[in-house]
């Protein structure tokens, strides 16, 4: 292990071709998905067989400030461009925006209602997305659910996509929103309609299976409005 000066402070290897290269790839995948890759893209990725050695070299990056990470938590990568800058890195204006790292807390089925099961609380969800400021308008209270199901395909949210969500119980009526529904114990995806007393949850979908949902208001709790759609391009 180099050392250098009199107090035996350590000194930090130059960074690799492996590392530089797994630097691009993290850099290049937020870019064009605004959420950071899993441990297994990054592997296949940059062509190791073993999550160990991207573990390793992850922790490289961290030590020449290029990266922060929770270690126990799913694409909770952080850039530092600033510093990418000073390592010889090319960095678009664009990718200096502020971003914030959002927790999955969840599954939300888009189709007819099912109970989704707990979802993770704030502080210990294991799975994070990677989402600009100006994608969110800056808010607080942002959390984000992982869809099944195909019944808003029309509005673009697809089976296994992320919807990122702003906390909110006041909606208009064509938002798109995860609602509650208390008598049945469940939750949806669905554009809201309000219709005098009662609330329509409905479907986007050209499939005639997905049926609009038509509760009394008092039986509909809005969890949530959708602020955007996250997507793999794989």
């Amino acid at each position: 292990m180099p050392r250098t000066g009199k107090r035996g402070k350590y000194k930090l290897r130059e960074l690799t071709d492996r590392q530089r290269k797994m630097f691009q790839f993290i850099h290049e995948y937020i870019a064009q998905r605004q959420y950071p890759p899993s441990i297994r893209e990054i592997c296949d990725a940059i062509g190791v067989p073993s999550s160990s050695v991207v573990n390793y070299n992850l922790g490289k990056l961290v030590e020449h400030g290029l990266i922060s990470r929770e270690r126990h938590a799913s694409r909770a990568i952080k850039l530092n461009y600033s510093k990418a800058e000073e390592k010889g890195f090319e960095i678009e204006e664009a990718d200096r925006q502020n971003h914030q790292m959002v927790p999955v807390l969840g599954n939300i089925v888009a189709s007819n209602p099912v109970d989704v099961g707990e979802t993770r609380t704030w502080l210990t969800a294991d799975e994070h997305v990677h989402v600009s400021q100006e994608m969110i308008g800056y808010r607080a209270n942002v959390y984000a659910l992982r869809v099944q199901g195909d019944s808003m395909i029309d509005s673009g949210i697809l089976d296994n996509d992320i919807v990122v969500m702003s906390q909110e119980e006041s909606v208009r009526n064509g938002d798109l929103v995860a609602a509650w529904i208390t008598d049945d114990n469940a939750m949806t995806l669905k554009q809201f309609y309000r219709e005098g007393d009662f609330v329509r949850l409905q479907p986007s979908s050209p499939n005639h299976m997905h049926q609009p949902v038509r509760r009394h208001a008092s039986q509909v709790e809005i969890q949530g409005k959708v602020l955007a759609v996250l997507r793999s391009l794989d």
